[in-house]
């Protein structure tokens, strides 16, 4: 089962798993950073919280066996208190917590939970304890029996909806799901939609790509440019500007830019076909659940997995086989770390200050000059300063006033790194 929040310019996704499929598998998301749960009962629970999200994630254990997460994710200056649950058929969901008014609260999972309120004809403790949850407290479930369901039993053909969504009343106003279509499980993801209100957009960066950079091309747009006679009598600062315009110029018609919204190194249009295949026989499946729709379904269920492995597998080899060690030690170093887990990073926290929480860029950029400002030392070496001054004054040596050679910018140039970031003129080292 899958859960996914979004909201402009901010999106969580969260899911179940089992422990024994999570060993055997890769469970890292590109953009995003994967938060399990580490004991010994959890069958296997991750939440995905996008990369540049500031977050907490802790375990809620005062419930086991059922499988919660708590991720509390900051907007800004608004927080947002985010379970992910998972309560397997044999266990009893409970909800331990001191609170009866929530607030900013959302309580998202596979509960298993069986009442006739959300559309089933049986009712287990599970259903009569989430019943009982919304009524001694402000959590509103959304989910109903005419929502749409989101499990497909594989044997019988039947659906149901184990699937439930609870929000704090303060966010009831605002929230909106909806359910996608199957990602190769028996459970169909749920999108939750919450509207916090316009958020700034999330602009995807553009790069130069270098590796498919026409150089000749380069070169010759460069010299066209560059009128050498008229920028020897201009000024340092009008010549500067001028060869940085010629650069950056030349570069955009022989150097692509751009970048990818969604890249899958093994994603192609057979696989593509696959899939949608494979959805509309679910589809079929549920809507007319015969034991002909079913053996459909199931086969190109298959044919799809095998698809996928093969492709993966496929896309691995040829990654492996066009590394070279020789020129290019970097892709493969970055490609180990990647597989180690080294590169792996946390998402930023906010600060804690005096008991107060510090979570937007402009108070932890304040708070951190305050900080500077006590314990810089710049203000007791005005006298040092003062006489270094005075002594480059009075005798300057001559490296300082000469002027620079071709030949010392020729090896200036040369001892420059690629793939570093450009100053503030935007020209890159490749250039």
């Amino acid at each position: 089962m899958a859960v996914y929040f979004t909201n402009f310019r901010y999106a969580l996704v969260s899911l179940h798993s089992f422990r024994k499929q999570m060993s055997s598998c890769n469970y890292k998301m590109s953009g995003y950073t994967p938060y399990t749960c580490n004991c010994n009962s959890c069958r296997g629970i991750i939440t995905y919280i996008r990369k540049d999200l500031q977050c907490n994630v802790t375990p809620h254990t005062a419930d086991a066996p059922n499988d919660i997460l708590k991720a509390t994710v900051w907007f800004g200056e608004k927080k947002l208190h985010l379970f992910n649950v998972y309560s397997a058929p044999k266990d009893v969901f409970t909800f331990t917590s001191t609170e009866t008014i929530f607030k900013s609260t959302v309580i998202a999972g596979d509960f298993n939970g069986h009442s006739p309120l959300w559309g089933y004809k049986d009712q287990n403790a599970t259903g009569t304890n989430i019943e009982d949850l919304c009524q001694s407290s402000n959590l509103i479930r959304i989910q109903d029996e005419f929502s749409p369901p989101t499990l497909l039993h594989k044997v019988h053909g039947t659906l149901h909806r184990p699937d439930l969504t609870l929000v704090s009343a303060d966010l009831h106003s605002m929230c909106s799901t909806s359910v996608l279509k199957d990602v190769a499980s028996d459970h169909r993801p749920t999108l939750i939609s919450l509207n916090m209100g316009k958020q700034q957009s999330r602009k995807r960066r553009s790069r130069w790509n270098f590796k498919k950079a026409n150089w000749p091309l380069f070169q010759i747009e460069v010299d066209q440019e560059l009128d050498l006679p008229e920028v020897d009598k201009m000024e340092e600062e009008e010549a500067n500007t001028h060869i940085t315009s010629a650069i950056l110029k030349a570069a955009k018609s022989s150097i692509p830019r751009g970048s990818v919204k969604s890249y899958t190194p093994f994603w192609n249009e057979e696989l593509q076909k696959s899939v949608s295949a494979r959805q509309a026989a679910r589809k079929e499946y549920e809507e007319t659940p015969t034991l002909e729709n079913r053996t459909k379904y199931h086969k190109l269920a298959a044919e799809t997995k095998l698809l996928t492995k093969k492709l993966k597998k496929e896309a691995w080899t040829t990654k492996c086989s066009n590394l070279n060690l020789q020129h290019d030690g970097r892709e493969a170093w970055k490609l180990l770390g990647n597989i180690s887990g080294k590169n792996n990073q946390e998402n930023p926290r906010p600060f804690s200050s005096e008991g107060n929480i510090i979570a937007t860029d402009s108070k932890k950029a304040e708070h951190l000059n305050k900080f500077f400002a006590k314990v810089t030392k710049a203000d007791k070496r005005t006298d040092l300063d003062r006489a270094l001054k005075k002594n480059l004054q009075v005798d300057t040596p001559e490296i300082f006033s000469s002027l620079i050679t071709p030949a010392e910018l020729d090896k200036a140039i040369s001892l420059l790194k690629n793939r570093k970031a450009p100053g503030p003129d935007k020209v890159h080292n490749e250039m």
